[in-house]
């Protein structure tokens, strides 16, 4: 249910003859009486899972140190070995992706770029990492039938002003005066110069209508014609110039950690479009019906509550039929979705739990834990279609 997107591409893309639904992985370790779908899946699962070779660990734990480039390697060795050995593929793919050269590309704070992503969630990061890859679902990747932009009223497809992945923020129409004035705050905040805090809200607040930014500034000059190469786009997905670095280094001498601030610097920036790609959502949400990627989403979560024992009320609250449906904003859907996910997640925590209490009544000195009926909890506030 996170990939929305993905599921309603792989759903347009199948023959008539397929019918797809959800399975639920690993069920032959919860319970021996599975369909036939979720058997094949076990089956692809073991084989996926025997294929897999053991790594061998020829260093001795504490008498050998491992260094990449002067860089001492303390723990995840594989995974930072993976990542450096596929780190000129990588290369040569964005280079191409963005027409960049070997100098544009070796020009970007890619350090303070990964420390940024570093930073969040799980969930965010993977929310993050399509809006930096451009993979958000907007223009030609937007697989819903709902592409009509809330500010322009303009058709995605039919965006050719600029890059359509941009048109969240660059729409004429759109308030993306909220990022500069957040931008404003924050960089107060974190006691930049006033002449940093202008020159940056000034160049990006530029760019959303052209992409030669240009300054009165000798200081800021060869940082912003090193921006210009790379992309003021790609500023707002966190690809900014080493050389904001250099002139932060000359800015603030005695701050005791210049690579950490230039690292909050990115991911405020980041955040600040994040967000703005938020209400760009949320408006779009609220002048939509709803999607086919919601109804199949809403199918999956009905099949779902299936498999728990819900009051009467949460089970027909759960049958509500299609064409209720069809009838609801997609606001309103995502309401449905949200409160739906939070009942499961409920009943599964409460079958966990009951699952422990019989096997507490071995252990005399464990204390039992009291957990009521498989409903919403009390937090849990049911949604307008329930009344």
């Amino acid at each position: 249910t996170k990939e929305q997107d993905l599921l309603q591409y792989i759903k347009q893309i199948l023959p008539t003859k397929y019918e797809a639904h959800h399975v639920k992985g690993h069920r032959d370790k919860e319970t021996i009486n599975i369909s036939v779908a979720e058997h094949l899946n076990c089956i692809a699962d073991y084989i996926a899972g025997h294929q897999t070779t053991v790594p061998k660990q020829i260093h001795p734990p504490d008498q050998v140190a491992i260094y990449y480039k002067h860089q001492y390697i303390p723990y995840n060795l594989d995974r930072i070995l993976r990542q450096h050995h596929h780190e000129p593929d990588a290369e040569n793919k964005l280079c191409a992706k963005y027409n960049w050269s070997k100098q544009t590309y070796n020009n970007i704070n890619w350090t303070a770029h990964c420390e940024m992503i570093k930073k969040h969630t799980i969930d965010k990061r993977r929310r993050l990492r399509k809006m930096i890859h451009n993979t958000l679902p907007i223009g030609k990747i937007n697989f819903t039938p709902y592409k009509i932009c809330p500010y322009c009223k303009q058709h995605e497809d039919n965006i050719n002003t600029h890059h359509y992945q941009d048109h969240f923020f660059k729409c004429p129409q759109s308030n993306n005066d909220i990022i500069i004035n957040t931008l404003k705050k924050i960089f107060l905040h974190l006691q930049l110069s006033q002449t940093m805090r202008n020159t940056l809200c000034k160049s990006i607040q530029t760019s959303f209508i052209t992409s030669n930014v240009t300054t009165e500034s000798t200081q800021y000059k060869q940082f912003i014609h090193q921006q210009n190469k790379i992309g003021w786009n790609h500023l707002a997905r966190g690809r900014i110039s080493l050389e904001l670095l250099e002139i932060l280094k000359r800015d603030k001498p005695q701050h005791h950690n210049i690579s950490n601030l230039m690292t909050c610097i990115t991911r405020c920036i980041v955040n600040a479009f994040f967000e703005q790609w938020k209400r760009y959502t949320n408006a779009r949400r609220q002048i939509h019906t709803i999607s086919d990627a919601q109804l199949t989403i809403i199918q999956q979560l009905q099949e779902q509550s299936t498999q728990y024992d819900f009051n009467p009320r949460t089970v027909q609250w759960f049958t509500t039929q299609p064409e209720q449906f069809s009838r609801m904003s997609s606001e309103d859907s995502h309401a449905w979705i949200t409160h739906a996910k939070k009942l499961l997640k409920h009943a599964k925590n409460e079958k966990w739990y009951s699952s422990k209490k019989s096997q507490n009544f071995s252990n005399p000195h464990r204390p039992l834990r009291h957990h009521t009926q498989h409903d919403a909890p009390n937090e849990i506030k049911p949604p307008p279609l329930l009344h």
